[in-house]
């Protein structure tokens, strides 16, 4: 049966200015505990892992409705928790590395590095990236732990790191600082961010557009893999923690105070989500097969929200009279993608898997019907983006049995 998309956003019209309030449909979730969160993730069959002071991991195995304890042995604040399938890797606040095999459930210290640690992004069971202190950035290989040092002075840590394919890298912290890797982490070097403030988070939805935020009501973004950035919020003062993206133009970002702001349009317009409460809002964390977003933060706090969207499948568009057609959907072997309203324009299609990295890329296509063989397409829940003239025009998902 045909799976017809209409590429339209029901949660909101775009003629909101910045600064525009919605109630959110924000659910606080009672975790059991007062402590500050810092991070929260997915693992394997949808559980969800939470980390934070004093050597917290809980879990949760109903999309964040109840949680309970995980097993760690340390006291330090664990800053950074990431899973990818059953295995998972922490890191803590002096310089301790955990590892998870039972999906999240129980954690081994593996490596400790002597340095204090902030942040991580796992690329496969065996390989994953961290760093923290002194822009000290450690890549692990297969057993292997290799420091990757960029010393400019006291006060400079790395904050964040993302991957949003097998290639590139970006790893951001404190004095506006970022580095990007084009060659999976062979070689590293320094962008241009245009900003001074300390950056707290970053996030590419595809290859080239990407996302950082930080402090001094700072918002950044980059479309051309970044090589330029430009502060994309005028908007109230706020210290902002993290952000999250399902397509290039629809995303949200977290703050102090109880902050979520969202856009639909790429960041030309920003709307306050209204949450109830004033606790500082660190990371997200996205269920694709529920359509559920969750962020954790301070005091404990845990909140969800369901998405609303058409037919069970997320899409983002400008062009009401643009539509697409996916046949099967769910797929086994391959899958036809009918696209109309495009007036013969050039496309490209990008596929990325559940944590966004990149799966398939099909460059050039010049007509509105495609066959995709889904061969290195990973079973589950998957992404695809329509890209015309560098602008992300259509998204929504794609199911491989």
């Amino acid at each position: 049966m045909k799976n017809v998309i209409r590429l339209s956003i029901l949660l909101i019209t775009f003629s909101f200015a910045i600064g525009g309030t919605t109630k959110a449909q924000w659910t606080v979730v009672n975790s059991g505990l007062s402590c500050d969160f810092t991070s929260i993730c997915m693992g394997a069959d949808n559980r969800l892992c939470c980390s934070g002071l004093n050597g917290t991991i809980i879990l949760s195995d109903d999309a964040g409705e109840s949680w309970y304890p995980a097993s760690i042995g340390t006291n330090e604040t664990v800053f950074h928790i990431s899973m990818l399938g059953q295995t998972g890797y922490a890191v803590a606040d002096e310089g301790a590395v955990f590892n998870s095999s039972d999906n999240g459930f129980s954690w081994n210290e593996v490596y400790n590095t002597g340095s204090k640690l902030r942040c991580l992004f796992v690329l496969s069971p065996s390989s994953f990236y961290f760093g923290g202190q002194y822009e000290l950035l450690w890549e692990a290989n297969h057993g292997s732990w290799n420091p990757i040092p960029y010393i400019t002075g006291p006060g400079y840590w790395f904050r964040d790191i993302h991957f949003p394919d097998g290639q590139s890298g970006y790893a951001v912290g404190d004095g506006g600082r970022a580095y990007k890797t084009p060659n999976s982490g062979y070689g590293w070097f320094l962008m241009n961010t245009q900003t001074d403030n300390h950056l707290q988070g970053v996030y590419f939805p595809s290859p080239d557009t990407g996302y950082c935020v930080g402090f001094g009501s700072t918002i950044l973004k980059t479309n051309d893999g970044g090589i330029n950035w430009q502060n994309i919020y005028p908007g109230a003062a706020n210290n902002f923690r993290s952000t999250f993206f399902l397509t290039n133009d629809y995303g949200f970002v977290s703050g102090e105070e109880g902050t979520i702001l969202r856009t639909e349009d790429g960041g030309q317009t920003w709307i306050t989500e209204e949450t109830d409460i004033t606790q500082t809002l660190k990371e997200f964390c996205y269920l694709p097969e529920i359509d559920r977003l969750l962020v954790c933060g301070f005091e404990g706090i845990i909140l969800y929200k369901d998405l609303i969207t058409i037919v069970d499948e997320y899409s983002s568009h400008r062009d009401n009279e643009v539509k697409v057609e996916i046949n099967p959907n769910p797929f086994n072997q391959s899958f036809n993608m009918k696209i109309s309203g495009l007036q013969n324009k050039e496309y490209n299609l990008l596929i990325s898997g559940s944590r966004n990295e990149k799966v398939r890329e099909v460059i050039g296509i010049q007509n509105g019907h495609l066959e995709v063989d889904t061969q290195g397409i990973p079973s589950g829940t998957n992404f695809y983006q329509i890209i015309s003239n560098g602008r992300s025009i259509a998204s929504g998902k794609l199911i491989k049995r």
